[in-house]
């Protein structure tokens, strides 16, 4: 679920395997065995100078592709300011996207991603009444373990429903010198390591 490590209620679920064999019967299955007969053709699109994600649009397209001659996709980039409107516009069926929170909160990221009315949930062309009332619970809801119950069963329906991929949580290195005292660790922040008397040449 798009609840990173670091944020209250974040829980490692029973995801999906990779089973290019149980992808394969899916495909077959959809749209009553046309999929898998006439094929398709799709574009992934990342952001131009985007490594990670350019390497996860090929690491998914590689590996459909490889369940049928017949699917043929596409990795393309554009600049972001290109990337920004067209993912809005629903232009491609699948975009990758990252977001950093506005406040360390798991409302900030499943209403972001889940819910209908999100930055990101808006665009994916889903909604669910049950999941946007969950939604606004969360936000609204003051005792912990009721909160806890909400957003685990949020993490929960992503898995259920499909609703995206979790590609990576990036980490980064952030190196501070031996004078610095009571440095505040930003937990928003990409996963930081704090060097203490050490010197680095």
């Amino acid at each position: 679920a798009p609840l990173p490590k670091g944020i209250a209620f974040q829980k490692t679920f029973d995801g999906y395997d990779y089973n290019l064999k149980k992808a394969a019967e899916y495909m077959k299955k959809a749209w009553g065995g046309k999929v898998w007969e006439k094929g398709f053709k799709m574009t992934i699109l990342h952001n131009t100078g985007n490594d990670m994600r350019q390497a996860a649009a090929h690491m998914i397209a590689e590996n459909v592709m490889s369940l049928n001659d017949k699917f043929q996709i596409e990795v393309a980039h554009v600049e972001w300011k290109d990337y920004w409107v067209r993912y809005r516009q629903h232009i491609y069926p699948i975009f990758i996207i990252g977001w950093f929170a506005d406040f360390a909160d798991p409302h900030n990221f499943l209403y972001t991603f889940m819910s209908s009315e999100g930055a990101y949930g808006k665009h994916m062309m889903f909604k669910n009444a049950e999941i946007d009332k969950l939604c606004e619970m969360g936000i609204k809801e003051s005792r912990m373990s009721q909160r806890k119950k909400i957003y685990h069963s949020l993490q929960q329906k992503w898995i259920d429903h499909a609703l995206g991929i979790n590609v990576i949580q990036p980490s980064s290195i952030r190196a501070y010198a031996n004078n610095v005292k009571a440095k505040p660790i930003n937990s928003l922040f990409a996963s930081i390591f704090l060097i203490r008397d050490h010197e680095i040449k």
